[in-house]
């Protein structure tokens, strides 16, 4: 089996709809993980159930290089939203880091 095979079975899973509706239902699931083992860094949250209408993400989102290619993220003010829903406790001090993240941007300027 390659490294890669139960990623693309959990990504095939989540791909389906009523798979995603039991897992709520069942499981009270909101969020599950994916994560590089070489590097925990490395890791993408996905929503069981999607928290806010995908044509309002996509058209805040920003754009940014990662390794190489250009991809669509979340804005700062969706991604705060969405781990305020998730409630994890990762969530609850990532949103806490953002928001003192933008303190500091808010000063810079040379004011």
């Amino acid at each position: 089996m390659s490294l890669f095979e139960p990623v693309f079975a959990a990504l095939t899973e989540h791909a389906d709809p009523t798979i995603r509706r039991r897992w709520v239902e069942e499981r009270a699931l909101t969020v599950f993980s994916l994560h590089d083992p070489a590097n925990p860094m490395r890791e993408v949250d996905l929503f069981a159930a999607p928290p806010i209408d995908f044509d309002e993400l996509w058209r805040r989102s920003v754009t940014m290089r990662v390794g190489g290619i250009q991809v669509h993220v979340a804005s700062l003010d969706d991604l705060s939203a969405m781990k305020r829903l998730a409630g994890r406790p990762q969530d609850i001090a990532d949103i806490a880091a953002l928001d003192e993240s933008r303190r500091g941007t808010e000063g810079a300027g040379g004011d």
